[in-house]
């Protein structure tokens, strides 16, 4: 009867916060998980300006391409 002796004692322990052991790895664990998530969105949000980025810089080297493909054709046929 060692195990329910132990989360007795557990549950009288409490730290200057006043949660157990139990309740502070929680508190630990929830906290990383949430770190984590944010750090996914944050990549994701990162990913999403960058390509934003490359697809306005592409444009307009699509535009400057273009108008050269213009002038040669009015100029020189």
């Amino acid at each position: 009867m060692g195990l329910f002796k132990k989360r007795k004692e557990e549950k009288k322990e409490k730290d200057e916060e006043g949660l157990t052991p139990r309740d502070k790895r929680k508190k630990e664990r929830d906290e990383k998980v949430e770190k984590r998530k944010q750090w996914r969105i944050d990549k994701i949000n990162a990913i999403r300006d960058k390509f934003y980025a490359v697809a306005a810089k592409r444009k307009w080297l699509f535009f400057i391409i273009a108008a050269a493909v213009v002038a040669y054709f009015v100029f020189f046929k």
